[in-house]
């Protein structure tokens, strides 16, 4: 299907999200559709893709309104992108969803994100300073009704692993890190 976007957003199009809370839909189907081994990368922008458009065509009064997000770089400069479009909005928030899933799920990390820090990271993408209740809703979801994506399982061969060496690791670039469950 990554080869196939045409057929992948088919098969989202066929999905009825219509009055379905953002995080469920999307912890919804990435359980139904699995993530191939090579591209996984380019498949889940492609998912999220087709994902965000379909969910705004479901719900169109979400309460997003398109505008500009800020993007702060390392070096101190500042990017200003424009969002044309609701699916934007919705696009950058499933994947802030989907790293907060990873933040719980990930034994490795020590300090979770909290509410208030969800809220302030995902304010800019949401475009709207009053939408914090929206956004401590789809925190509370994730939190209280289970993670969206888990972080892949990593076994290490035994000739290479200690009793100290974890079960889990951070996934590399280069290897698919989702499974859905």
């Amino acid at each position: 299907m990554s080869h196939r976007p045409d057929v992948l957003a088919g098969m989202i199009r066929i999905k009825n999200f219509h009055q379905q809370f953002l995080p469920n839909a999307l912890r919804a189907l990435l359980t139904e559709i699995p993530t191939p081994e090579q591209n996984a990368t380019k498949f889940m922008a492609q998912l999220i893709q087709a994902f965000s458009e379909h969910f705004v065509r479901c719900n169109p009064s979400i309460g997003l309104p398109p505008g500009e997000l800020f993007v702060s770089l390392p070096s101190g400069r500042i990017i200003v992108e424009l969002l044309s479009s609701l699916p934007d909005a919705v696009y950058i928030i499933c994947f802030s969803l989907i790293m907060l899933s990873l933040d719980f799920s990930c034994p490795q990390i020590k300090n979770k994100m909290s509410k208030r820090e969800f809220i302030r990271n995902t304010r800019r993408a949401a475009l709207q300073p009053s939408c914090d209740e929206f956004l401590g809703s789809l925190y509370d979801n994730v939190y209280l009704e289970g993670v969206i994506a888990k972080p892949s399982i990593v076994v290490p061969s035994r000739s290479r692993r200690s009793k100290s060496s974890p079960t889990h690791r951070f996934p590399s670039p280069h290897r698919p890190f989702y499974v859905f469950r």
